[in-house]
């Protein structure tokens, strides 16, 4: 998983997000980017969500930014990724997010539809989403 080569983003220092080290740009999307990193004070890898700078001057975007890690505060399911942590620095806004390896769901959904066989479908209809995408990358049961 990571960000395209043609991606265009302004590097951020290691330590731009107090309390963690931003080690990878792995996603870039409307609103922003998102960051694999390590929360220091308990050493665990996590994903760093930050909002763009354009749109961090933008109070409805922020409003937006913030409702969306007030919603995910409130949902515990386990194809749903849990917050960690949320704050601003000086030049935006982050959410903090536990860090999920692999495929986006973008790629994963990709995946799973390029493998699936006649019959597939049946075989995982009592199966969680998270297992499903699984399968279709080869992880062992």
């Amino acid at each position: 998983m990571g960000v395209d080569s043609t991606t265009i983003t302004k590097p951020k220092p290691p330590d731009f997000i107090p309390g963690y080290r931003l080690e990878k740009l792995v996603g870039k999307g409307g609103m922003g980017e998102v960051h694999q990193a390590v929360q220091l004070s308990l050493g665990r890898t996590v994903a760093v969500k930050l909002l763009s700078a354009e749109l961090a001057e933008d109070a409805s975007f922020v409003a937006r930014f913030e409702k969306e890690g007030a919603a995910l505060a409130t949902l515990r399911h386990p194809n749903i990724v849990s917050i960690v942590d949320k704050g601003r620095n000086k030049e935006t806004y982050f959410l903090v997010m536990e860090f999920v390896d692999g495929p986006s769901m973008r790629e994963g959904d990709a995946l799973a539809a390029a493998r699936l066989r006649p019959g597939a479908a049946d075989d995982d209809a009592d199966l969680p989403r998270h297992r499903i995408r699984a399968r279709a990358r080869g992880d062992p049961p």
